[in-house]
């Protein structure tokens, strides 16, 4: 299960990566006024199923932890806890659908920079700091 666990730690580098790409072009969006278009909805979307994934990740990485003997009650699902309030900032996007292009961009950017925020922190907590090896 260690490819597992080794798989869960890169991918939160592809979550960065599409953090950074929402994170920009929704504040781009604000700026200039744009209109809320599918590109915008889809990379919403992307970052809901890339968080989604690395959760799915965690959770048999716990899993596995559980089976071994290598778990710790406190710590473990503290960071499963805190993974899941992320996962669900994420998927909260849609529910600003019916509003305008501000309202949607300024609540899309809003609910991912608060779940990404989570996620270090999360990271933070079990490893001491975004960067580990």
């Amino acid at each position: 299960m260690n490819i597992i666990q080794l798989i869960h730690g890169y991918w939160r580098w592809l979550l960065a990566l599409v953090t950074i790409l929402l994170v920009v072009k929704y504040a781009w969006g604000l700026i200039t006024g744009a209109k809320y278009a599918a590109l915008d909805e889809r990379l919403g979307r992307a970052f809901a199923g890339v968080m989604t994934v690395q959760f799915v990740l965690g959770l048999l990485v716990l899993i596995s932890k559980i089976t071994v003997g290598g778990f710790n009650p406190r710590i473990h699902m503290e960071h499963a806890f805190t993974g899941m309030m992320a996962v669900a900032l994420a998927h909260a996007m849609p529910t600003f659908k019916r509003g305008g292009s501000a309202l949607r961009f300024i609540s899309g950017l809003i609910l991912a920079v608060l779940s990404i925020a989570i996620a270090v922190y999360n990271v933070i907590f079990i490893r001491g700091n975004w960067f580990y090896n």
